[in-house]
């Protein structure tokens, strides 16, 4: 737009993205550096782009619009503080979804089915959805996610989209099908529950990774998972890496990978860059 005001206002919400003028809570801007209000600047801004400018066709698709201004609030973050502010805020958003989960199990982002349109603002729209963007930009890589985005943009500036137009864009772009991607974590309930464990084969000389997933929605994921072999050089918690296996992907419930290594490590971490949406419990911790 050709303007954008930021306005202290009387609101019920912390922010609210009017096109070109925001309206923000009077108890909420106080006049000081605070980093949730700059998180929540960032997030009422991005919605200018997308919510306001690129506006989801129908209420069923508001993560286009609430989950997109959450990550590109996260992503601003990242820019300017660094990538262990963004694992903070991911961390915390990650919290808020298993929260939300435990109440409603069967809750899915995209929600047809709300009678009171309020009732979709909730961590589904916001933090979930702000995930699904992070993990879709690991899945195609930075470059092409940005392509994507764009493309994206272009393509929807002062019109409507729907999910289905955001999955083509990124599926042209990429040359990748993203079916599954879109749909287990859009349309589907819950996240992956892992349960997974590591021992050496000193005779195969081989790290033998065993995982589970054990989520009670019986919807089994499609994710990729990395692991980080470690030593102890700084101490038991956060070893040095010493290499990393290739990208892993569990599709089944139960699944063992073999790692040839020449030695048995100290210390194995799973998904060290924080990349899937997921619990995580290691066997014997």
């Amino acid at each position: 737009y050709d303007k954008l005001a930021n306005v202290e206002s009387t609101t019920i919400f912390g922010g609210m993205e009017n096109a070109s003028c925001i309206f923000y809570n009077e108890k909420i801007i106080v006049g000081h550096k605070d980093s949730d209000v700059e998180a929540l600047l960032a997030h009422e801004i991005a919605h200018q782009w997308f919510g306001n400018s690129a506006t989801e066709a129908d209420w069923s698709q508001l993560w286009l619009s609430e989950g997109f201004a959450t990550y590109f609030s996260a992503l601003y973050l990242e820019l300017a503080y660094g990538k262990d502010t963004l694992n903070a805020v991911l961390n915390q958003n990650k919290g808020q979804i298993f929260r939300y989960t435990a109440l409603k199990p069967k809750g899915t982002i995209i929600d047809s089915t709300a009678s009171n349109l309020m009732d979709l603002l909730n961590p589904n729209s916001y933090q979930k959805a702000g995930w699904v963007l992070h993990m879709l930009r690991h899945e195609l890589g930075d470059d092409v996610f940005w392509k994507g985005i764009r493309a994206y943009y272009a393509k929807f500036r002062n019109a409507n989209a729907q999910t289905s137009d955001l999955q083509a864009i990124m599926e042209n772009v990429s040359g990748k099908k993203l079916g599954t991607f879109f749909n287990q974590w859009l349309h589907q309930p819950g996240y992956p529950e892992i349960v997974w464990g590591s021992s050496y084969d000193a005779t195969k000389k081989a790290l033998i990774i065993d995982v589970r997933q054990a989520q009670r929605s019986g919807t089994i994921f499609t994710i990729p998972l990395t692991f980080s072999i470690r030593d102890r050089s700084n101490g038991p918690t956060r070893g040095r890496e010493l290499s990393r296996t290739n990208r892993l992907i569990l599709n089944e419930q139960n699944q063992t990978f073999t790692i040839p290594l020449a030695t048995k490590p100290a210390q194995v971490v799973i998904d060290p860059d924080n990349t899937v949406l997921k619990r995580a419990v290691e066997m014997g911790k």
